[in-house]
């Protein structure tokens, strides 16, 4: 006796691995069931994977040449797009956004260009000039400047990633001295190979003295008087006594303005020169020698950053010039690092002559001490610039090459992960041809169609060919950015 088979004896998954099986040996196992053809390497097939590999490649460059047309506007685009994001990446950490200065803009343009005309990726040129040079040359009167470089990058957003990616660029970059920066991108060769190179230069100008307040009094007008007439008393006069008053000198009042930088890095014994300004916020002058510029917290010790300079260990100088109220004074005077590698922060204070502390006059200053030897694996004698201030050495020899994960990371970066998607797309392709050919090949090797392989063989061609090929000059820039430690310089 018959029994009909139920339905429930043979479950849905069962019914579907069978039928993935089925279909899976068909496409790849050469066999007698599909003719030794497998389906994925039939004709009709292979015609298909070429007009899709065809069509993601035009639609790949049309996008890209839509996007940017020529270089010029991709690096105007991109200059502006890294500003952006370098003032939003400072005001995250609550620092002042920068604004673009066409003399620092023409600084970067300058060594931008330089770099890929003399094929070097440095903060100094083969000649030997430094990056401040370059600012120099445009009349940019700076207290303070840096720069960050970039190499091999193909979109703002991977470039800047890569540079906050880096300890010593992130610092640069929120470096809340800087109050201005300049940006330059240019494309170009170097090496022989396609790159495109980013030039960031950071600055603060010179502030300018402020002139000492004049207060003049106006002489009193001499007023014509008529003296009473006499009058005769027979009243007894008052014994008189004579008054005496104390001599009160009121504190003088004052506030700290500004100073200059506020940390360097130097080399022991190096120095360097510093200011600070002081207003006069009373209501009488300060005469000359009334007042000193003297270490502080402790007040009038010793100082460990004394420069030969002082008057002594603990004392900088005295004023030289009378202040009138609401007048401003700078103090300028060298600060000398210690013999011996390590971090000093020290505070000043402006003192009266007898000793007095005045109130909202203290600045400080930060020196890091650093050993020629610990600085930088190629040894660079140091410089002087014309104001002697020592050069801050540079925190890295050789460029730092930024992993292409991070810069995948990039948001908003649609251009990169556009064209990443085609490269990998293009490699996936690869990958699975050549397994279907090599399964066709090897599992009856004894049974071959010639035009199964010919035709493989030029789809594969094809994939290879438009991954290698690169319409647009973006897609010619190798996928790794590479960045320079920074340098800052203060005057």
């Amino acid at each position: 006796m018959k029994t009909e088979k139920n339905s429930n004896d043979n479950p849905l998954p069962k019914r579907m691995i069978h039928r993935v099986k089925h279909h899976a040996k068909h496409w790849f196992i050469p066999h007698e069931g599909n003719n030794h053809q497998p389906h994925a390497l039939r004709t009709r097939a292979l015609k298909i994977y070429a007009y899709i590999l065809i069509s993601a490649k035009i639609a790949s460059a049309v996008f890209l040449f839509a996007a940017f047309p020529n270089q010029a506007e991709y690096a105007a685009y991109t200059a502006s797009t890294i500003i952006s994001l370098t003032n939003e990446s400072r005001q995250n950490s609550k620092l002042n956004a920068l604004t673009s200065n066409p003399k620092l803009v023409q600084a970067a343009l300058n060594k931008a260009k330089d770099m890929l005309s003399k094929n070097y990726f440095a903060h100094t040129t083969p000649e030997g000039k430094r990056f401040w040079t370059w600012i120099d040359s445009t009349g940019y009167d700076y207290a303070v400047a840096g720069e960050n470089l970039a190499i091999d990058f193909t979109t703002p957003e991977a470039a800047h990633s890569a540079l906050m990616a880096s300890t010593s660029h992130r610092e640069n970059i929120l470096n809340k001295r800087y109050k201005e920066i300049g940006v330059a991108v240019v494309t170009g060769a170097m090496d022989g190979v396609e790159t495109t190179v980013l030039v960031e230069m950071f600055g603060t100008q010179v502030a300018k003295k402020t002139p000492v307040a004049k207060v003049t009094t106006p002489k009193p007008k001499k007023v014509a008087t008529t003296a009473p007439p006499k009058q005769t008393s027979t009243a007894p006069k008052p014994s008189t006594q004579p008054k005496v008053q104390a001599e009160v000198t009121a504190l003088p009042k004052g506030d700290f303005i500004q100073q200059s930088q506020e940390k360097f890095t130097l080399f022991t014994g190096a120095a360097v020169e510093v200011w600070a300004e002081f207003k006069n916020t009373g209501d009488s002058a300060w005469k000359p020698e009334s007042l000193k510029l003297a270490t502080t917290e402790p007040k009038q010790r010793e100082s460990a950053l004394a420069d030969a300079s002082w008057e002594s260990k603990s004392t900088i100088a005295s004023l030289e010039t009378e202040v009138a109220p609401k007048g401003v004074t700078r103090f300028e005077w060298k600060i000398k690092a210690p013999d011996q590698a390590g971090s000093n922060l020290e505070k000043f204070s402006l003192f009266t002559a007898d000793g007095t502390q005045v109130p909202n006059t203290v600045v400080d200053f930060e020196i890091n001490t650093v050993a020629p030897t610990a600085v930088a694996q190629v040894q660079e004698p140091q410089i002087e610039t014309q104001a002697g201030a020592p050069i801050v050495p540079e925190t890295a020899s050789t460029p730092e090459i930024i992993s292409q994960e991070v810069t995948k990371q990039a948001p908003n970066d649609i251009v990169s992960k556009l064209m990443n998607f085609v490269d990998n797309f293009y490699l996936g392709v690869l990958l699975f041809l050549a397994i279907a050919l090599a399964i066709n090949i090897f599992v009856k090797i004894r049974v071959q169609h010639a035009h199964i392989i010919g035709q493989t063989l030029a789809v594969i061609a094809i994939a290879s060919g438009f991954l290698l090929m690169k319409f647009h000059f973006l897609q010619k820039i190798a996928p790794a950015v590479k960045v320079l430690g920074k340098i800052w310089f203060s005057v």
